[in-house]
């Protein structure tokens, strides 16, 4: 085999692997939008009756995300973000994207000065969140209605 020939096998197979990671990456970010718009679905469900008894308004949006993980990775989607209004105080809920070290995706819960963390966790092919307050890791506790009351009454 010529240099040449070598040197189009290898061209050959990185083209090969690159195509490989965009398809594999596209299949991970449409799981990880999925799983914002799943999370968001719950969010607004567990709020149902703070909304109901017009204490809370929720309005949502959406903005893009742009992450580039590695040189051969970029991608970029849609993620929701959820405004809360609590008797006149804000709180967002924001997506700060699916490639955070130590999870598999990553939300924040901002009120004022203080900031909750909500991560995504994925183990044996089943999907967790947990909730923890920034800079405190050993608060951590699984993201639910109840952990979500807390973080709201806690800014409160």
């Amino acid at each position: 085999m010529s240099e040449m020939e070598k040197l189009a096998e290898k061209l050959k197979q990185q083209k090969l692997q690159n195509e490989s990671t965009q398809v594999n990456s596209e299949e991970l970010t449409q799981q990880w939008v999925s799983s914002l718009d799943d999370l968001v679905s719950d969010i607004e469900s567990w709020l149902k009756p703070l909304v109901d008894a017009n204490v809370l308004r929720i309005k949502r949006e959406s903005i893009v995300i742009h992450e580039n993980p590695h040189p051969e990775l970029r991608t970029r989607y849609p993620a929701p973000v959820l405004t809360l209004t609590l008797n006149g105080s804000e709180v967002k809920i924001k997506t700060k994207g699916r490639y955070i070290f130590g999870c598999v995706g990553r939300v924040d819960i901002e009120a004022g000065v203080k900031t909750w963390i909500v991560t995504r966790h994925v183990e044996d092919g089943r999907e967790h969140w947990i909730i923890r307050r920034q800079g405190d890791a050993r608060d951590a506790v699984a993201f639910n209605s109840d952990s979500l009351a807390e973080a709201l009454s806690d800014y409160l």
